[in-house]
């Protein structure tokens, strides 16, 4: 049984959801839409990060709240982790070679990031977490990084994003930064090769 793969759509981009139909195709694996979250979601429509500094922009703020109805949906399902995809997400045919490997073998992790680390190709790991999944190897992430366009997050990962009940950082500043609140409790790994990057739109 496949694991679920998720995709956060925003109703007024239909287009990219039929974008993202053909990459199911591609890859040969349904994907899930997932609406994202409505301004009548969200708890507030201000937030000032301590983190940043600054007020979080609207669309920060809806970012969080979309992703946080995956974390949910993760959580409540039977699979025992879930692939996650902002619609702007070119996915790499690889994914399956990760989804295999993540099927078979049982080793823990709350959040295996398949982006580019920080944008670029250099990150901090430990030499002794490397896992080989045949032609991609995932590595221990011990420094930050951004982007939350692909991922895969398990039951566990889910529960404690969902310990997170309102926004005090963009999405990937909350999961990926050194200085979010929950970053020395979660386990995080990272793709190489990465296995998405961002549609130029």
């Amino acid at each position: 049984m496949f694991p679920p793969y998720y995709v956060i759509n925003l109703d007024t981009q239909p287009e990219r959801w039929q974008r993202m139909e053909k990459v199911s195709q591609f890859i040969g694996r349904p994907i899930t839409r997932i609406p994202a979250a409505s301004p009548s979601e969200f708890k507030n429509k201000s937030y000032f990060s301590e983190q940043l500094q600054r007020p979080l922009s609207f669309p920060e703020i809806g970012c969080f709240y979309s992703h946080r109805k995956v974390w949910e949906k993760i959580l409540s399902g039977p699979s025992p982790y879930a692939f996650v995809f902002e619609d702007d997400a070119v996915i790499s045919p690889k994914i399956t070679t990760l989804e295999e490997f993540l099927n078979k073998e049982s080793f823990s992790f709350d959040i295996v990031h398949i982006e580019n680390p920080r944008k670029g190709p250099f990150f901090l790991t430990d030499r002794n977490s490397i896992k080989d999944a045949s032609s991609i190897k995932l590595f221990r992430l011990l420094s930050q990084s951004v982007g939350a366009a692909g991922l895969a997050i398990s039951k566990r990962g889910a529960e404690k994003l969902l310990q997170v009940t309102e926004p005090f950082a963009p999405v990937d500043e909350i999961m990926l930064s050194k200085y979010s609140k929950i970053w020395k409790n979660l386990l995080i790994y990272q793709t190489n090769p990465v296995l998405v990057c961002r549609k130029l739109l």
